[in-house]
């Protein structure tokens, strides 16, 4: 069974270790290794809304337009001009 080990280490501006956590575990499944280290970065400060999970690197997410579909034209323009009476 591996064993792991994560630390995160806060540090101000001179390197002093201001606050320091650790999470040791062992898992077999890939599953819950994915579950500690999210409990892991949430302990750390990240809020995490959503999970964690394996993406093949060829993977491609049809749910977002391509860039290229994207429209960023202005329907009104982007300022207004004002005139200020003297």
């Amino acid at each position: 069974m591996p064993k792991f080990t994560l630390i995160a280490e806060h540090t101000n501006f001179t390197g002093e270790t201001l606050q320091k956590n650790t999470l040791e575990f062992e898992e077999d499944y890939i599953s819950d290794v994915l579950d500690n280290i999210k409990q892991f970065l949430q302990g750390t400060g990240f809020v995490i809304d959503g999970s964690l999970d394996i993406v093949p690197d060829n993977f491609v997410d049809y749910s977002e337009p391509e860039q290229s579909e994207l429209d960023f034209t202005f329907k009104q323009p982007y300022y207004k001009e004002v005139k200020i009476n003297d």
